[in-house]
């Protein structure tokens, strides 16, 4: 959607290969109000009471959940964490657009390291902040189910769970595998983390 309105796809983009290299960025004012919009619900939606369910969450459910929510997460930070390298690129030229592609680098180009990192951080952020909120993210609302402590009577390590999850998709067939041979259907930093997930059904 947002592309659409931006002229192309939305985001930056920095290759360099010995003293060659290739810059990039893109946005849009629809993109950026979209994605500040976009965040403020996903972060605050009003969740309606829910009851846990005995029922086991299949592994592709909890898959098709993450992917909505990368998918969300990236629809608000492209067009947000491009729009620095467009005004530093506006300042170097003297005229601000909302495109730009050059293949040479520039003294200035570091910031393209700051804000990968700062993406990271925001990544980690809404898929740790969620669950210590006892809330739902965006994709396992819409996968009907929620993250909670497997054993009420010890605290589950969410900020870990993040990062184990996320070395988790790095070998994903493994991770895939294994979960699809537990009985419960549980990935393996669930286990390591004290957490579970619990289909739930909506209060009427």
């Amino acid at each position: 959607m947002v592309p659409r309105f931006s002229g192309g796809e939305v985001g930056f983009s920095y290759h360099c290969i010995n003293n060659a290299c290739i810059v990039s960025a893109s946005s849009s004012l629809f993109g950026i109000l979209f994605g500040i919009t976009f965040a403020i619900f996903a972060l605050l939606f009003k969740q309606q009471n829910t009851l846990k369910s005995p029922e086991t969450v299949g592994v592709w459910r909890r898959f098709g959940a993450f992917i909505i929510d990368y998918g969300a997460v990236l629809m608000v930070l492209s067009p947000i964490t491009s729009l620095p390298v467009l005004v530093i690129e506006a300042i170097h030229t003297g005229k601000f657009q909302w495109v730009f592609y050059r293949d040479y680098a520039r003294d200035t180009d570091w910031i393209f390291g700051l804000l990968v990192f700062s993406m990271f951080f925001f990544v980690v952020f809404y898929f740790y902040k969620h669950p210590a909120l006892s809330r739902q993210t965006l994709g396992e609302y819409v996968a009907g189910y929620k993250i909670i402590p497997a054993d009420e009577a010890k605290k589950a390590s969410y900020l870990k769970r993040v990062f184990w999850s996320f070395l988790g998709m790095c070998i994903l067939p493994v991770s895939v595998i294994l979960a699809l041979r537990n009985k419960q259907k549980q990935f393996w930093w669930d286990d390591a983390c004290n957490t579970k997930a619990m289909k739930v059904t909506k209060n009427i």
